[in-house]
C-alpha cells in the first residue's frame, strides 16, 4: 500500500475515505480487512451507523490482535468482522444493503479473481441504488497500475458502475448506473 511510499496509514486511510466523501454514510462494507484501518476509520464518522469488514486470513487477524492501532476492530459495536474468502461470503449478503462499498485487495497477481467482473458484479448487487462504490487499485502513475486502472474500469462499466479515477486515493469511485447489464441472478452466483 502507499504508505510505503512516504505516506502514513492514517492519511492514506483518510485518504479513501474523503474518495467517498459526503455519500460515506450508513451501512459501509469494507472487503479486505487488512489491519482495519479503513473499518475503523469508517466507522468513527457519526453518519455512519454500521460497518462490515471481510478479511480471509486468519493470521491477518492475529495480527490485528496484537496490533494497538487495530483494537478498535474487537471494540466498536459498530463493526462486525466477517472471517472467510470474499468469494465466498460476499454472494451470502443481503442485495441493496450497503451504502458504501470500500474494496482494499493484495496485488492482482496474487488475487486476480479480486478484479474480476463476476465479483464485481456482487458488489454491484449489495450496493443500494445511490451507493458509492471505492476499489484500491495502486499509485496510477506506475506502468502496472496505470494499466490496471483501464482494465477495473471497463470491468465495472460492464456490470453497471460509472468510474471515475481518484488518483488522490489511488483508486477509483463508482457510482451505479440505472442500468444492470448484469442480471442480479447472474451476480448471485459465486464469482470464477
Amino acid at each position: 500500500h502507499r504508505f510505503t511510499r512516504g505516506c502514513s496509514p492514517r492519511e492514506d486511510t483518510s485518504a479513501k475515505l474523503k474518495a467517498v466523501g459526503r455519500k460515506l454514510r450508513g451501512r459501509v462494507l469494507d472487503v479486505c480487512t487488512g489491519l482495519g484501518y479503513t473499518a475503523i476509520g469508517a466507522a468513527q464518522k457519526a453518519e455512519v451507523e454500521e460497518v462490515w469488514t471481510i478479511e480471509l486470513d486468519p493470521h491477518m487477524i492475529e495480527i490485528q490482535r496484537s496490533n494497538p492501532w487495530s483494537a478498535t476492530l474487537f471494540d466498536d459495536a459498530k463493526i462486525t468482522r466477517l472471517l472467510g474468502d470474499a468469494l465466498d461470503v460476499l454472494p451470502s449478503l443481503p442485495t441493496s444493503h450497503f451504502d458504501v462499498v470500500i474494496h482494499d485487495p493484495p496485488a492482482q497477481a496474487l488475487s486476480g479473481e479480486l478484479y474480476a467482473a463476476a465479483f464485481y458484479a456482487q458488489f454491484r448487487r449489495v450496493l443500494r441504488p445511490n451507493g458509492v462504490f471505492y476499489h484500491y487499485i495502486g499509485d496510477p502513475k506506475s506502468k502496472s497500475s496505470g494499466r490496471l486502472f483501464k482494465g477495473v474500469a471497463e470491468r465495472m462499466t460492464d456490470v453497471g458502475f460509472a468510474p471515475k479515477n481518484a488518483n488522490a486515493a489511488f483508486g477509483i469511485v463508482a457510482l451505479p448506473t440505472r442500468h444492470h447489464p448484469v442480471s442480479l441472478d447472474d451476480a448471485r452466483r459465486t464469482p470464477k
